[in-house]
């Protein structure tokens, strides 16, 4: 008999975020290791960022995934992503219940839990073998583990990201609140069976925190092969560097990216050099005033928000990805640490890959033997200008994406975490 998994993942597709992708490649995966897998996730019905993706419903059901939908309460506190009324009154009581819900540490998406937890009482808790919550939202943790007690059975957490410990804490959050999730986040990491996150330098945080030992493993994020090949690369009508995602101020900014390449559109090189520098992503404010700082606003191409598969075949078309962590020089893990997932969109489908980080992160050690990678920190502006010099006048290279870093052979290494977990 299959095991069963229950996953909850408040992010899933088609949610136009980056997080849902890990839990679909999670999901995806282990179903072909031979888990029954059934995510517990939020009715898209209820989001107004969809990436409708050709076929889903289809691919869920070839990969015998069984999707358990739910509804979601509060949505005054992330009117930016739910379907809410958010005018008149309704937008000044809402702005000031979310600065309040942000000091007290209640998350813009904990509207989702009441829900989640009643849909899960619903299962039959002999077919459940255990279950797995990956976060952020973080309260998704502590609804892994009523879930688990409810059933009698295990649960594992997945860090995506810190979260006491995250570098983007904000600042204005009451130090009781910053307590009591420290604590509840100790006890939970204490009652899980096991806990993944994906970087080294993540891991070395919550060991120190946590003291978690043999329970802690590194499931970084990946690509997903079949994915890449299905791709059809956008045709630039000149040398193309694409960014595509969110940046994070103060610390992941373009700045040192435009920095670099202002000497590149003098009087001398402007003729020599014919490129373009492509956004794609909800910022074009802040992309633009930079541009403008630079003075390279001419050769900016600020394409908006679009869908996932817009900015995939534009990463396949593009000469150089850019991905930014931070820019600052810094010796802090959790900056380190980073390893976001739109790293391996670019380095699996770009010609070369620009990734700006701390050196001695964990995504310079990654990518050290690759080729076409160049990680650089923000601070290294001659460095990074030297890098697109090259880039424009080298030959196009064969891509090989590390079969490391690919998810049938992550899930592979999860696989064997989960069964030893939800077995013990």
């Amino acid at each position: 008999m299959k095991p069963h998994l229950l996953l909850l993942a408040y992010y899933f597709p088609p949610a136009a975020s980056i997080a849902s992708l890990r839990a679909w490649y999670i999901a995806k995966h282990l179903s072909r290791c031979g888990w029954k897998v059934s995510v517990l996730t939020v009715d898209p019905r209820n989001l107004t960022r969809i990436d409708e993706i050709d076929g889903f419903a289809e691919k869920v059901a070839r990969e015998n995934i069984n999707l358990v939908y739910t509804n979601h309460s509060w949505r005054f506190l992330a009117p930016w992503m739910l379907r809410t009324s958010n005018a008149g009154m309704r937008r000044i009581c809402g702005g000031i219940l979310r600065q309040l819900a942000l000091r007290l540490g209640v998350e813009p998406e904990s509207g989702w839990f009441l829900h989640a937890l009643r849909a899960a009482r619903s299962l039959q808790p002999d077919t459940i073998t255990g279950v797995l919550a990956t976060g952020p939202p973080y309260f998704v943790w502590n609804l892994a583990a009523r879930i688990g007690a409810g059933l009698n059975r295990p649960f594992v957490l997945d860090y995506r990201d810190l979260w006491c410990s995250s570098p983007h804490e904000p600042p204005v959050r009451f130090k009781v609140a910053k307590r009591l999730a420290l604590r509840l986040e100790r006890k939970l990491t204490k009652s899980a069976s096991a806990v993944t996150c994906v970087s080294p330098s993540m891991a070395t945080i919550l060991n120190a925190q946590f003291a978690l030992g043999a329970k802690l493993h590194v499931i970084t994020n990946g690509y997903d092969p079949e994915e890449l090949v299905a791709v059809r690369p956008k045709e630039f009508s000149e040398f193309a560097i694409v960014y595509a995602g969110t940046f994070y101020p103060p610390k992941g900014i373009i700045d040192p990216v435009f920095e670099a390449l202002a000497p590149l559109n003098e009087a001398r090189d402007s003729q020599r050099y014919q490129w373009r520098f492509h956004y794609y992503g909800d910022q074009i404010g802040l992309v633009e005033r930079a541009a403008s700082r630079w003075g390279i606003r001419d050769r900016i191409t600020l394409r908006g928000r679009r869908s996932r598969a817009e900015c995939l075949s534009a990463l396949k078309g593009a000469d150089i990805g850019v991905v930014v962590t931070t820019v600052q020089e810094t010796n802090d893990l959790a900056d380190l640490g980073i390893v976001t997932g739109k790293v391996f969109e670019s380095t699996s489908l770009a010609k070369a890959t620009l990734i700006v980080a701390p050196n001695g992160s964990d995504l310079a050690l990654m990518f050290q033997e690759e080729s076409n990678v160049e990680v650089l920190p923000g601070s290294s502006i001659q460095q990074i200008t030297h890098f697109f010099r090259r880039r424009f006048s080298a030959s196009t290279p064969t891509l090989n994406p590390s079969g490391e870093f690919a998810w049938p052979s992550l899930v592979r290494k999860l696989d064997a975490v989960l069964r030893s977990a939800l077995s013990a």
